[in-house]
C-alpha cells in the first residue's frame, strides 16, 4: 500500500453539504454575473450537482420510494441555500420565491447552465 486511504461513499445515499460562504465567496451582485457564474458552475459541476439545475436529475416520480423523495429533496433544498446564500441583498429577491434550485435558476437566468462553458 502507498499509504494513501481510499473512502468509497454511496452516492446514491450520500448528502453533500455546501459552505457559501467559503466556497461561493463573491456573492451576485448587478455588475459580476460572469464571475459569479463561473464560481458557482466550477463548484456544481465538481460536485456533480449542475445536474439538479439544467434538469437531467428532477425529482422522483410519484411511485418512487418515499426515501429516494427525502434524498433528492434534501440535496435540492441544500443546493437552493447555496444559490441563495450566493447572492447579494439586492438580487436575492428576484428568486426568493423558489422552491427548488432548477427554478431558482430558471427564474433569475431563464435559461439551463452550459455544461461547456464557465
Amino acid at each position: 500500500m502507498s499509504g494513501e486511504t481510499v473512502i468509497n461513499l454511496d452516492e446514491a445515499n450520500t448528502i453533500i453539504t455546501l459552505n457559501p460562504a467559503s466556497q461561493l465567496p463573491t456573492k451576485l451582485s448587478s455588475d459580476n454575473f460572469p464571475t459569479w457564474r463561473a464560481q458557482l458552475l466550477t463548484l456544481l459541476r465538481g460536485l456533480d450537482f449542475l445536474k439538479f439545475l439544467d434538469g437531467t436529475h428532477p425529482a422522483p416520480t410519484a411511485d418512487a420510494p418515499v426515501a429516494d423523495h427525502r434524498r433528492w429533496y434534501r440535496q435540492d433544498q441544500l443546493l437552493l441555500h447555496s444559490i441563495l446564500a450566493s447572492m447579494s441583498p439586492g438580487v436575492a429577491p428576484y428568486v426568493s420565491a423558489a422552491t427548488n434550485s432548477r427554478q431558482a435558476w430558471m427564474t433569475r437566468y431563464g435559461t439551463t447552465p452550459n455544461k461547456g462553458q464557465v
